[in-house]
């Protein structure tokens, strides 16, 4: 110990590590410039106190492990010896960065400045490579590629070690696969690509490299198929013939890593021989693709069997000049193998044509949210398919049937199936807010049903992307009777509102607090039993369609039975009111297509103020709101 104790003393003095050995008198016939021998001096005189230091601090450490302090007191001056050593490399630090520093200068001073673009002269060009791919990735995002243009390549251009670094990100070229019409092109993107699975696109064709009559989309080739394998997502719009060979193609392959499939059949008449091309062969759509971790599933135009046990989404949208020869049970029996993970079905006009299905059979889907059945043809009846699924979880639902007459019984029997989820179903749970919506049209009638909402917009279709919203919306274009007869508008809004605000109180669920009504008789019917067992309702919408008010006189007519805002101003026998919690009323009008009378617009207000000061004069007074003011 006290061996090494001596050694750090005596070396630290004897060799002048800091004791102003290298001085200018030692400088050579440069002038004011330090030899390159005395830089080798500096950094050599460092290394040998970092050697002191480094014995010094074996010395101690050993001394104080040992708890033996028979030397410390020579141990304790070495320690301070090497404290002051490196204290004083500060100076020997700063005379180096200094010299370096003026002999950089001087380079600098003699060389083009078109030659400084090094790792050390632009700091954006020592940017980490993660750091670099996330700027492509953002740039890639923010600028989707185009058959003619992949913007995040740019980066590219900025130097050698970015181009090198660009080439080398695989997970951003492999979403670019088939992004260029040329073969060539999706080579080399492949190539690049390395490893990573793949995102898979043909790209359509511009105008002039599709004539009148030409497939508007890349065809495939030989190289689609070659990498089916690595795909993950496939994207693709092909021609009948194409698409018969991809699903030929797809069916003999193993796909592991497919996650998401979105196939499109541009099924077009040939404007050179307004002849229709061929359809994909029905021996070929029914070839089952096995995608075990298949995830997201969008057919358009075509139709083929899937097995996967991972599915959450199936989007399906048939035409009416190419029905899907498909059966009920084939399709039922792809629900069944994804029932456990299955959370979104959008039909649109889509349903299979044969419908052969066992009348017991049912499919419990227990994690479906939401169900889209839209834009119906003749041939589409979806009242069949919603008999046959279970769905306890399901929160947003959208239904619209064909322009086909369909019955009350038709109508009723979807609200009950809404019904039949349960208590616990989202889409029932607390759904407190209702809209009716009724229009006529001659003999025809329409309604449209819209749960969990007050909106008056019969068309208003809740947004299949939306994580948020909830409810139901039915529209039935034509209604008729059992008997296929016209039908009694007011029969037709009390039956509907009555079925489900009933249902609702048999299952113990809070009541209907909200109606919102839209319909050309609400000024005239008699609304009495319409309103009379919606006793838990505190706000009212009214849509006050005139359709034909100017050709009406109210004036003959029983205060009583002088619509909704008659029926609501007038108390009952016994004094009560109908709806008796009700708080406010928000109402618009909407005239006729040549406008509302003055007469009918005091009308309607006078009826306004009555029901106003009635309610009031009775200790329940309301509020009533323009919303067209508002």
């Amino acid at each position: 110990m006290d061996a090494i104790v001596r050694e750090v003393m005596e070396r630290g003095s004897d060799e002048g590590v800091l004791g102003g050995t290298h001085t200018r008198d030692q400088r050579g016939t440069r002038g004011d410039h330090l030899a390159i021998n005395d830089m080798k001096g500096e950094i050599e005189a460092i290394e040998t106190t970092l050697n002191l230091t480094r014995r010094a601090d074996l010395a101690s450490l050993t001394s104080i492990q040992s708890k033996s302090y028979a030397d410390g007191r020579s141990i304790i001056m070495a320690v301070d010896a090497s404290l002051e050593h490196l204290r004083d490399l500060e100076a020997i630090s700063q005379t180096l960065m200094a010299e370096l520093d003026r002999r950089r200068l001087q380079i600098i001073a003699g060389i083009q400045p078109g030659s400084l673009n090094t790792a050390s002269s632009l700091p954006i060009l020592r940017l980490p490579t993660e750091i670099l791919y996330r700027v492509a990735d953002l740039l890639a995002l923010s600028t989707p590629a185009t058959p003619n243009h992949l913007g995040w390549m740019k980066i590219s251009h900025v130097c050698t070690a970015w181009r090198q670094a660009i080439i080398s990100f695989a997970a951003l070229w492999a979403r670019e696969v088939g992004v260029f019409a040329s073969p060539e092109s999706f080579q080399i993107i492949s190539q690049r690509a390395g490893d990573a699975p793949l995102t898979v696109t043909n790209p359509s064709l511009s105008p002039r490299q599709s004539p009148f009559g030409q497939p508007r989309h890349v065809r495939l080739h030989g190289l689609y198929f070659e990498i089916l394998p690595r795909v993950r997502t496939l994207g693709l719009t092909l021609e009948s013939e194409d698409m018969e060979h991809l699903i030929r193609a797809l069916s003999r392959q193993n796909l592991p890593l497919m996650e998401t499939i979105a196939l499109e059949n541009v099924a077009g008449i040939s404007f050179s021989t307004m002849v229709e091309p061929r359809r994909a062969s029905t021996a070929a759509l029914n070839n089952l693709i096995v995608c075990p971790n298949l995830r997201s599933l969008s057919l358009r135009g075509v139709f083929a069997t899937f097995s996967s046990t991972r599915l959450t989404s199936i989007i399906l949208c048939g035409t009416r000049r190419h029905p899907l020869s498909i059966t009920g049970s084939q399709f039922l029996d792809m629900l069944s193998q994804s029932a456990e993970t299955l959370e979104e079905i959008c039909l649109l006009n889509w349903l299979p044509t044969i419908w052969e299905v066992p009348r017991e059979r049912r499919v419990q889907l227990p994690g479906l949210r939401k169900l889209s059945l839209l834009s119906p043809s003749s041939e589409v009846a979806y009242p069949k398919l919603c008999k046959l699924l279970q769905t306890p979880a399901l929160a947003m639902m959208n239904l619209e049937t064909s322009h086909e007459p369909h019955t009350m019984s038709d109508v009723l029997g979807v609200l009950d199936w809404v019904c039949t989820n349960g208590q616990a179903c989202p889409c029932n749970k607390d759904a407190i807010q209702l809209a009716v919506y009724h229009e006529e049209n001659g003999i025809t009638q329409k309604i449209a049903v819209h749960m969990d909402s007050h909106d008056f917009n019969p068309n208003r279709m809740l947004s299949r992307g939306s994580d948020t919203q909830s409810g139901v919306d039915l529209v039935f274009p034509l209604v008729v009777n059992d008997t296929h007869a016209p039908i009694d508008s007011e029969d037709l809004l009390r039956v509907v509102i009555s079925r489900y605000a009933s249902w609702r109180v048999r299952s113990s669920l809070r009541p209907l607090e909200i109606l919102g009504l839209r319909s050309g008789h609400l000024l005239s019917m008699d609304a009495r039993d319409l309103l009379r067992d919606l006793n838990a309702v505190k706000t009212l919408h009214l849509c006050l369609a005139m359709r034909s008010y100017t050709h009406q006189s109210m004036e003959d007519q029983d205060n009583s039975t002088r619509g909704v805002l008659g029926a609501l101003a007038m108390p009952e026998l016994d004094g009560s009111f109908l709806l008796p919690l009700l708080q406010a009323v928000a109402y618009r009008v909407d005239a006729p297509f040549f406008g509302l009378t003055l007469a009918g617009r005091a009308e309607v207000q006078e009826q306004l103020e009555s029901l106003a000061l009635s309610r009031a004069s009775h200790g329940t007074p309301i509020s009533v709101r323009d919303m067209q003011s508002t």
